[in-house]
């Protein structure tokens, strides 16, 4: 069983070396070479020779407290400009014993962690920052429109309002007031398209409301009919609506969110039909 293990921990320790290229090293109180093992290449040293002066290559040594004698480690030392090693030093009787592990890999490594944790905090900063700028643009956009849509009420309404005190006016003329009817479905549906912009803007702050109540489908539809038979006929186009004898007379819907609903897929079947007619069955 001890040799199994003897067997596995060689095997770790050869691929160890072969990964660290380990350098030891025997130096006496100043530092001079005593003694050695491995090659200096990966580390940046010059060829060593017994009695030479390690001081320069190993100034941290100098650092160490001699009273301490407990074995040091130092992490990631630039030996030499591209020559990162890990350095252990063992107090000798009389000197250190050193080893230096080639870091190199390990050190790049490091260096390419840290460089993509500092880009994914960039990409986060970056990624907060256009959440930010698109919310702000969002709220000015609903800001203007809902703005912009209560300025078009107004002058709506009043054209409405001068629309139907004219057909007052004028009751007998049938052609005034088909003409003035015209002109009202239309600013009516002028002020439907207002009101659906006034909607999206409540949609993008959450406050869209649904008001349910009792509707009567005919009627919403000859309104939506009337509405949208002067735009068909500006294009040449039939118009016919007619409902199924299964459809109830009312339903418990909201009206206004119905009505433009049927106003938006009847319009666009007109907008986008160039000859011929339109049918809503």
């Amino acid at each position: 069983m001890s040799d199994g293990l003897d067997a596995i921990a060689r095997h770790v320790n050869r691929v160890l070396a072969q990964q660290v290229r380990p350098l030891y090293l025997v130096l006496d109180d100043a530092l001079r070479l005593g003694a050695w093992r491995g090659s200096p290449d990966p580390f940046g040293l010059p060829q060593l020779r017994q009695g030479m002066s390690l001081a320069d290559a190993l100034p941290l040594l100098a650092t160490a407290d001699p009273a301490n004698r407990e074995p040091q480690q130092w992490r990631f030392v630039e030996l030499r400009p591209g020559h990162v090693s890990h350095v252990l030093g063992l107090p000798l009787p009389e000197g250190w014993g050193i080893a230096l592990l080639d870091a190199r890999e390990e050190h790049a490594a490091q260096q390419s962690r840290q460089q993509a944790a500092h880009e994914l905090l960039l990409l986060r900063d970056e990624r907060e920052r256009l959440v930010r700028e698109l919310e702000e643009a969002n709220r000015l956009k609903s800001e203007f429109i809902g703005r912009m849509s209560h300025e078009f009420r107004t002058p709506l309404a009043s054209v409405i309002g001068y629309t139907d005190t004219l057909r007052e006016l004028r009751p007998d003329d049938q052609e005034v007031q088909y003409h003035l009817g015209a002109v009202g479905r239309g600013a009516g549906y002028l002020l439907n398209l207002v009101e659906n912009l006034l909607d999206e803007a409540r949609i993008e702050i959450d406050e869209l409301t649904v008001n349910l109540g009792a509707c009567d489908l005919y009627e919403l539809g000859d309104e939506v009919e009337q509405l949208l038979r002067p735009v068909a006929e500006q294009k040449s186009l039939s118009l016919a609506w007619w409902f199924d004898g299964n459809v109830p007379t009312r339903v418990w819907t909201d009206p206004v969110r119905l009505k433009q609903v049927l106003i938006n897929l009847v319009g666009n079947a007109i907008k986008f039909t160039e000859t011929g007619s339109v049918s809503v069955e």
